[in-house]
């Protein structure tokens, strides 16, 4: 058997470990596309080629580089670099939630209060908080009814 504190130790990593993993996979999936999105996306692009056959017969992209390719085939490659940024973005994003579970989790368990961690995640959402307020569009404040 472990010593007291080693075990100890190893019971708060693991608890630790398993509420991060919880938070990652909760963000992972909150991000990723639902299985209507992709059975929406998937049969628009088995679809496109009908479509724009349809719609803009003849017609072919030029490239930058001076290739050509049909409209449906520059949309299914648009819908596949959709799916897989959304992937891609799901994957970033349970990474980062479950490193900075860990990371919050780490800090209280080295400095024994929960104050730390708190105003240190308080600290980075109003960062995230001010960044989105910074970028709305701001009206004038009313003075009140306009008097004539």
């Amino acid at each position: 058997l472990l010593p007291p504190s080693t075990a100890s130790t190893a019971a708060h990593a693991l608890g630790l470990t398993a509420t991060a993993l919880l938070a990652g996979c909760a963000r992972g999936m909150e991000l990723s596309i639902s299985g209507e999105q992709y059975d929406a996306v998937s049969s628009a692009m088995d679809n496109a080629e009908r479509y724009y056959r349809l719609t803009a017969p003849g017609v072919l992209l030029r490239h930058s580089n001076g290739s050509t390719c049909t409209p449906a085939r520059a949309f299914r490659t648009v819908a596949q670099v959709y799916l897989e940024t959304r992937s891609d973005a799901s994957l970033l994003a349970a990474a980062l939630a479950f490193f900075d579970v860990v990371c919050l989790g780490a800090l209280w368990y080295g400095t024994g209060n929960l104050a730390a961690p708190m105003a240190v995640a308080l600290a980075v959402n109003w960062v995230d908080y001010a960044a989105l307020h910074a970028a709305l569009p701001h009206e004038p404040a009313s003075q009140g009814p306009d008097r004539h």
